[in-house]
């Protein structure tokens, strides 16, 4: 079987690397997905063990339609029928783009009509009740090619199940772990986060420092779905089977108290409770107590929280703290909008990456 797996902007690579380390084969990158082959187990590992990544979803069909007979001969021809109970719900999302059929809504239609007619062929049913569980499906179009996939998440890989209370401007789980993946962060070394909102980096952190599958305590769609469950099943027992390993010290630091508090709340809801250290500290006062450490942050930023002027000042402020730590070799990523930030810090940045943080593009600086 072949899945796709789907990612933000740039991450394509640090997701092929996970794949990697999880045992995958035939990974192959693309804009904005990357695909690999594998079984249900494998699929449900991926679900389970992936940080950076969106979604996994089971590679159903592709074949070219500039029609919508084509359309629906192919939906339902590409075996989805394997996948549903008698009794399915079935949802469908259509993506459209530079191809001739471009209205989602008829071509939600049309896929929906060719599932519906497979499943009527099979069990003589004059009716379909979809009152048993949701199967997702997904139709996207690009330049004439059809690409339907069957959906193992429902909702996104980022709703790990511990962030329950909102802050403003939250970064999204998935891109936390990114930024840590991008520092080659394992847990061997101090890590802090200064501004630390409501926890994301260092919650994440732990997760990766202890070993902890980030989906072993959620829900997954595929969970349902005949051909997966037993995977899902005997991959989640595994998971949280797994000896949690032992790791440096994780400091996440905020001069909001009530921001502190919710990294506490969120850190026990997600188990690393014990791991994480918690301090109401304003970031320009920060002082490391270890040599070689790694900093990853989302300071605040005029799009978000502040204005534009504000948030530069507030970096410049902090390039006291920066330079300290690159001179006890420590690593430091920031995540910032501002495209002055290496003259703002006064250091050259050893890597710079685009990311988006919510629909604000972003660069990641490392500094060493």
């Amino acid at each position: 079987m072949k899945f796709s797996v789907s990612s933000a902007f740039a991450l394509e690579g640090i997701i092929a690397q996970e794949l990697r380390g999880l045992g995958m084969e035939a990974i192959k990158c693309e804009t904005g997905r990357v695909t690999f082959e594998g079984t249900a187990q494998d699929a449900a590992r991926a679900c389970i063990w992936l940080r950076s990544a969106d979604r996994v979803s089971l590679l159903l069909a592709e074949f070219p339609a500039q029609d919508f007979n084509t359309l629906y001969d192919g939906i339902r021809n590409a075996g989805v029928i394997k996948h549903l109970g008698r009794d399915s719900r079935i949802c469908i999302e259509a993506r459209c783009v530079k191809s001739r059929l471009m209205s989602q809504r008829d071509v939600q239609r049309i896929g929906k009509k060719a599932v519906i007619d497979a499943m009527q062929s099979k069990w003589h049913m004059q009716r379909m009740l979809e009152s048993g569980n949701a199967v997702f499906l997904k139709i996207s179009i690009l330049k004439d090619v059809v690409s339907l996939t069957l959906d193992l998440c429902a909702e996104g890989l980022h709703k790990r199940g511990y962030r329950v209370k909102n802050a403003e401007a939250p970064l999204r789980e998935t891109l936390a772990a990114a930024l840590l993946l991008l520092l080659d962060y394992d847990g061997t070394q101090v890590m802090c986060d200064p501004f630390c909102g409501s926890g994301t980096i260092g919650i994440e952190a732990a997760l990766i420092a202890r070993g902890i599958a980030p989906g072993a305590r959620r829900k997954f769609a595929g969970e349902d779905y005949p051909v997966f469950r037993d995977g899902f099943m005997e991959e989640k027992e595994r998971a949280m089977q797994m000896p949690q390993k032992k790791c440096e010290d994780i400091l996440c630091s905020d001069i909001s108290g009530e921001m502190t508090e919710m990294t506490r709340f969120h850190a026990e809801r997600a188990g690393v409770g014990q791991v994480l250290t918690t301090a109401c500290r304003d970031a320009r006062e920060f002082e490391s107590y270890a040599y070689c450490g790694k900093l990853a942050t989302n300071p605040p930023y005029g799009e978000r929280l502040m204005e534009r002027n504000e948030a530069a000042r507030l970096l410049g402020e902090f390039s006291g703290v920066c330079s300290q730590l690159t001179q006890q070799l420590w690593t430091v990523g920031i995540l910032t909008p501002e495209p002055q930030a290496e003259k703002i810090l006064g250091l050259k940045a050893l890597s710079r990456r685009k990311l988006y943080n919510a629909d604000i593009p972003c660069m990641f600086y490392t500094f060493t």
